[in-house]
């Protein structure tokens, strides 16, 4: 059932309450009225902090949607502060003393709002299941890393905000309410948020039943902010509602079944070694032959795939794709059920030796309970030294790997390695000799804090991570050749992406997680198969294709929806849109367009990546929707 479906009573019924009943109460109780002007100052306070959510964000809202927002702004500053008045409402019941108790929790209060206001404006996201996920799997800090700068500036707004909230509570509020018009004061306070919030829910519902997008707007700018619906009432009245715009995305239910059949090779299956590459943000207009010489002389040498997309905007859900050839929506079934790649599983039964080579702990994501849960010491993700060093000591140690292979005279079994790149990652660190881009920052020196307030700071990160990436391209290039004096590069597919890509202000985002604008989601992608030709690929492809492409080359004779939402890049039939995966959103991109699928409606993208309208060619049709949806739910059980 979906959110808006429910009529959110809690949240209409309490902040009536108050406005009815609470301002009169404050009024006439002088350690009442403290602590009511308390709420009111704090609510002001939370106002101004969800103006930084607002503000530079297109809301989508126009008409009387746009003549409401402001006082949803208000209402649901009002509604936020509720939990911190509450506390020190009981507290002041117990003690008859309100004062320093309620600086405290209104501080911190305000303190975690003005957190959630610099994760949106960095990653267009509140606090949700994918933060929990950073700030309580094992190994995030490890990809995670704020950096001095960051941590500076945040203890010194966090002291600021709590001093403020001490200071409001001990010395403002009381010389407020003891004024001859402190009691007139509260009254208008309540009255004008009871009339905002009557104003903005009935708004909202009514347009609700035309229109779904504004509510869903409100509730992924705001935050928590829950809209009033009376669709179903207004149904049940004979009101012909306006329907939702998204599909029922497919739950994850059951199990996950994947493969459907076990695969079946063929007598002469080829067997060849195989390297998967994959770079940490590699957007697909990094690999330039000044940027990234190494990739690009790779790419001219094998299948350069030119429209290219990951299975997420972010690591886990692009790796899950490379190593499951399944959407990403699968994912959180398959961490449930700890299940390891049936790709890695199927090369085992084959005898395939197993390298897994990663800059960064693969707790976070938590590949070693999945994909690589078969594995143990085989998987090398721990380094020594510092942490810019990494990529080249992983680079040191694939080519061990090689040079050890070749000590062993008569070794048949063929491997496979997988080298995870991670200096792109923020803060783009990189060696003196690879600063190819002059920047005033230096490696490292990358201040969330700030940025979150001044985005327009974004485009001066972007030389760094070229930076970073042209000292990645080296590391390449090191393992790539090593194959070709090995002797082995003849005898060895390799696979080269990113595992998402990376976005400096040019839609309005910054780093990758929260959008799937090309700058997040399309990746350049490489190909080598032993024995092929070279070629340039225009059409999509997705890292749910590399599987069946290889399988099917190899002999595996199965039909790829056994076992793969993928397609084989050499068959004729090619896809006219991927799908990726976020962890809120569901994304269908094709060549013309972008939709993008909420709990509560859908957004259409042009070419452009600007709003689309309903007459727009390059929206998706019914068919290519239903395959989506069929995609989503095949591998369930």
């Amino acid at each position: 059932m979906h959110a808006q479906h429910l009529v959110k009573t809690p949240v209409v019924i309490i902040p009536v309450i108050a406005g009815s009943t609470g301002a009169p109460l404050c009024a006439a109780v002088p350690g009442w009225r403290d602590l009511g002007v308390v709420y009111l100052v704090n609510t002001g306070i939370t106002v101004l902090l969800e103006l930084g959510c607002v503000l530079g964000v297109p809301t989508g809202m126009c008409g009387v949607s746009a003549y409401a927002f402001p006082a949803a702004i208000l209402s649901q500053a009002a509604f936020l502060n509720l939990v911190p008045g509450l506390v020190a409402a009981v507290w002041f019941l117990w003690r008859r003393k309100a004062g320093l108790l309620a600086g405290l929790v209104f501080g911190l209060f305000q303190v975690a709002l003005l957190a959630d206001v610099a994760i949106f404006r960095l990653f267009r996201r509140h606090f949700d299941g994918l933060i929990w996920n950073v700030l309580t799997t094992p190994g995030a800090s490890d990809s995670v890393r704020p950096g001095s700068g960051t941590i500076i500036t945040t203890a010194v707004a966090l002291a600021a905000m709590l001093g403020v909230a001490f200071w409001v509570a001990a010395v403002l509020a009381p010389r407020l309410a003891s004024r001859s018009w402190g009691g007139r004061l509260l009254k208008t306070g309540f009255g004008l948020i009871l009339v905002c919030l009557v104003l903005e829910r009935a708004t909202f519902a009514v347009v609700g039943l035309y229109d779904a997008a504004p509510g869903g707007c409100l509730r992924e700018t705001l935050p928590f902010y829950q809209p009033l619906t009376i669709k179903r009432l207004a149904r049940g009245l004979g009101f012909k509602a306006h329907p939702l715009a998204a599909p029922a995305l497919p739950g994850a239910r059951g199990s996950v079944v994947a493969p459907k059949m076990p695969l079946r090779p063929v007598t002469s299956l080829k067997r060849p070694n195989i390297v998967l590459i994959a770079v940490e943000g590699g957007r697909w207009d990094a690999l330039t032959d000044s940027v990234m010489p190494n990739a690009s002389r790779l790419a001219r040498e094998a299948w350069w795939l030119q429209n290219h997309y990951s299975t997420g905007n972010e690591t886990l859900f692009g790796i899950f794709g490379l190593f499951y050839s399944l959407h990403g929506t699968y994912w959180n079934k398959v961490l449930a059920q700890q299940k390891p790649s049936p790709w890695l599983d199927f090369l085992a039964g084959q005898n395939y030796e197993f390298r897994i080579f990663s800059c960064t702990d693969l707790n976070f994501p938590q590949f070693r309970q999945t994909a690589f849960r078969n594995l143990g010491s085989e998987i090398l993700d721990k380094w020594d030294g510092a942490h810019v060093d990494r990529d080249r000591h992983m680079t040191d140690a694939f080519m061990q790997f090689l040079d050890q292979r070749k000590q062993q005279p008569g070794l048949a079994s063929p491997f496979f390695c997988f080298l995870f790149y991670d200096a792109t990652h923020q803060p783009y660190e990189h060696p003196p000799q690879d600063a190819l881009l002059p920047s005033r920052f230096k490696p490292g020196q990358l201040n969330y804090a700030r940025l979150a307030f001044s985005p327009s700071l974004a485009i001066e990160f972007k030389n760094l991570y070229l930076n970073s990436m042209h000292y990645v391209d080296r590391q390449i290039g090191r393992a790539v050749e090593h194959l070709r004096q090995s002797g082995d590069l003849d005898q060895t597919v390799i696979i080269l992406v990113g595992d998402h890509g990376e976005e400096f202000g040019e839609c309005g985002r910054f780093g990758h997680i929260s959008d799937f604008s090309p700058f997040q989601a399309h990746t350049f992608g490489v190909l080598r198969l032993p024995g092929e030709d070279p070629k340039i690929i225009t059409n999509l492809t997705s890292h749910v294709d590399f599987e069946p492409t290889v399988l099917t080359w190899m002999g595996v004779t199965n039909a790829v929806e056994d076992y793969s939402t993928g397609v084989p890049i050499q068959k004729a039939e090619t896809r006219s849109a991927v799908v990726v995966a976020g962890w809120q959103k569901t994304a269908l991109i094709k060549l013309e367009s972008t939709t993008i699928f909420l709990q509560s409606h859908t957004s259409y993208l042009n070419s452009h990546y600007e709003p689309a309208g309903s007459g727009d060619p390059g929206r998706p049709t019914a068919s290519e929707i239903a395959r989506m949806l069929d995609e989503m739910r095949r591998f369930y059980r």
